[in-house]
């Protein structure tokens, strides 16, 4: 668990490397394409638009560099930041094993893409504590499949149903419930992505007619589609989902240091007022329907 989460804060920095270094070629690639186009001379400098044109590539490049600067100091903040909750991390990720699969020894990884420690610990003591059989809903499959699926297993009660829009990876999930001995306790459903308008808009979301029509949903966990920068991809989930929402039921929504799950969490609250925060669960946000 150490190893990996060191890997990925190497990851992490070795993306922000990358991130400056293309901004720096960019910044390079428009100076010299400018010069070239322009061949500034000595008499062009005196010209009021050519020196126009000089001035607004010097603020250009002055942005750009502001720019790279604040990237870089909130990837280190970041970094910094998950070195400092590692050991609380590392406790609660041996608690969950102790819990849920103390005599497993390769279970799917946390963190990175996947579904973070808080979330399942969250969401396996929702399940393991609740005496009811409760029912969750996860849009978007993978590793928090499994460790749902586990909870749920270690309960005695409830059911998972996952969907996710790319059939392949729905049987990879599949494989991987199969080879961990959890199958019995979650469905991956392949649900395409469709045209749906939602409040004027259109979305491409999830088929949601592959649902049964009896899903009642206790835990919802929304970690797809997949975000795409200012397109609000994962709005449609509440304004679908919920009449299907259990009184108190626990919505888990992923990537909430994104700016677009943090203006869907806003609108959810400002059209639905009993979804009401309730946690904050590192790079996830947990919220409950009152």
């Amino acid at each position: 668990m150490m190893r990996a989460a060191i890997s990925m804060m190497r990851r992490e920095l070795v993306g922000l490397e990358s991130v400056l270094m293309r901004e720096i070629d960019a910044l390079a690639s428009q100076i010299h394409e400018a010069s070239h186009r322009e061949q500034l001379s000595a008499q062009a400098l005196t010209d009021s638009n050519a020196l126009a044109q000089v001035l607004e590539l010097t603020e250009s490049g002055r942005r750009a560099i502001q720019a790279i600067h604040t990237t870089v100091e909130r990837g280190f903040l970041a970094t910094r930041v998950s070195l400092e909750q590692m050991p609380h991390v590392l406790s609660e990720y041996q608690q969950i094993r102790h819990r849920l699969a103390p005599d497993q020894i390769a279970l799917p990884g946390l963190g990175g893409w996947a579904v973070t420690v808080p979330v399942v610990s969250a969401i396996a003591g929702r399940l393991l504590l609740d005496d009811r059989p409760l029912t969750v809903l996860e849009l978007g499959s993978g590793a928090s499949t499994f460790w749902t699926a586990l909870a749920i297993s270690r309960s005695g009660r409830g059911r998972c149903v996952s969907l996710d829009h790319i059939a392949e990876f729905a049987q990879k999930t599949r494989d991987m419930l199969r080879a961990n001995g959890v199958a019995d306790h979650a469905d991956v459903l392949y649900s395409p992505l469709v045209a749906q308008e939602v409040n004027g808009s259109t979305y491409e979301y999830y088929d949601l007619s592959v649902l049964p029509d009896d899903l009642a949903i206790d835990v919802l966990i929304i970690d797809g589609p997949p975000g795409i920068p200012n397109a609000n991809t994962r709005y449609p989930a509440i304004p679908l989902l919920y009449d299907r929402l259990q009184p108190g039921a626990l919505i888990v929504v992923d990537d909430t240091i994104r700016a677009d799950e943090r203006k869907a969490m806003a609108s959810w609250q400002g059209q639905f007022p009993d979804i009401v925060w309730e946690a904050d669960l590192g790079k996830a946000t947990l919220l409950r329907r009152g």
